[in-house]
């Protein structure tokens, strides 16, 4: 459902306000364009006429974890399109049917910090699993710009919590005040059964296989007497 809203605001003659589009939250950065495209918030980065190759910087995109004070909710992704086609300030649109109903103040929450901006430092990325260390001196809004796929669960210091399908294109954690731990990992309960499912089929597999392919070449060879003779 982004496509149509991202051709609208790559398109020519869109108005939008840099900064506050789609793909700025999503952090499109760089994009291979024609000679045609003159879109507001870009420069360009790269060209090469021999090869008719042009690429262009969007200045505005967002980096890959941002921090939100102010977020809304929407039913779904239809709407949440609408919404952000009519953004013209910095705030996160949260999908409200796209999370189990985790109470966050049940959270433990730590000694708040001193007054200030909201800081995170990145402990680990890795296909499926990032791990981060949060501090904020009130409560925040934290954001992935990682497509929010079913099986994505959150963590804070050890305990689940709502994680929301976010800008669309993403996901997003209320994070207390404190100092914290969050992990957003991947853990779908299908796709294990099914890597289960799978390997125990490989060794049945296996088992019926393997001494019907010994057997076979049991029989093909012939005694070393018999071989002996011949020669």
């Amino acid at each position: 459902m982004a496509d149509p809203l991202i051709n609208e605001e790559l398109g020519a003659g869109n108005k939008r306000v840099p900064g506050v589009r789609l793909i700025d939250f999503v952090s499109l950065k760089y994009l291979s364009v024609g000679e045609q495209f003159h879109q507001p918030g870009f420069e360009e980065a790269y060209v090469n006429s021999k090869l008719r190759v042009r690429i262009v910087d969007n200045t505005h995109a967002h980096p890959r974890f941002q921090f939100f004070d102010t977020a809304v909710f929407v039913s779904g992704a239809a709407e949440a399109v609408a919404t952000l086609a009519q953004l013209n300030s910095r705030v996160l649109v949260l999908e409200s049917g796209s999370s189990l109903p985790v109470a966050t103040v049940d959270l433990p929450v730590a000694e708040p910090t001193e007054e200030g901006e909201p800081d995170f430092s990145l402990v680990h990325d890795a296909t499926g699993r990032y791990e981060f260390e949060i501090e904020a001196a009130e409560a925040v809004w934290f954001f992935l710009a990682d497509v929010n796929y079913p099986g994505w669960k959150a963590y804070i210091n050890g305990q689940r919590t709502s994680l929301y399908s976010a800008q669309l294109l993403g996901k997003a954690v209320l994070v207390p005040a404190g100092q914290h731990k969050l992990v957003v990992a991947f853990e779908s309960t299908s796709f294990r059964i099914g890597l289960v499912m799978t390997t125990v089929s490989l060794c049945l597999l296996s088992i019926v296989l393997v001494p019907g392919w010994r057997r076979r070449t049991a029989f093909g060879k012939e005694p070393a007497s018999q071989a002996a003779v011949r020669q």
